[in-house]
């Protein structure tokens, strides 16, 4: 198991604890949160350390290990003092792609006879 493995299983482990069992999903997220309104009443969350601390996490996944959920994250981070429960759902739903896909890897691959390049998806399991 590589580093980037066993910190997406800590991150994932993190979520759980404080919010429960993530269930498993395909994608990253299910809708665009940029179109969300928030509304005049969107507040921090009152567990907004827990929260930070989660977050931290997967933004380190995201540029370290996991470029796939680089979006996900973003969007996250830029509504954590303006939250609604359409973040937590997609915060859930974050957590459940990143424990479905735990052995998944991007793989870039640059072919030495000429200037073409391959992205592959590897299963690592």
């Amino acid at each position: 198991m590589d580093r980037g493995q066993e910190y997406t299983k800590l991150t994932v482990r993190a979520y759980e604890e404080k919010y429960g069992p993530a269930k498993e999903a395909d994608t990253p997220v299910s809708f665009d949160l940029r179109k969300e309104d928030p509304g005049p009443d969107a507040r921090p969350p009152k567990d907004l350390r827990a929260l930070q601390g989660i977050l931290g996490m997967l933004l380190w996944l995201s540029r370290c290990a996991r470029c796939d959920i680089t979006f996900a994250v973003a969007v996250l981070s830029s509504r954590v003092h303006r939250w609604t429960d359409a973040c937590g759902t997609q915060l859930g739903r974050l957590s459940g792609y990143l424990k479905k896909t735990i052995g998944t890897r991007l793989h870039l691959r640059v072919h030495k006879q000429d200037d073409a390049m391959d992205l592959e998806l590897v299963s690592l399991r």
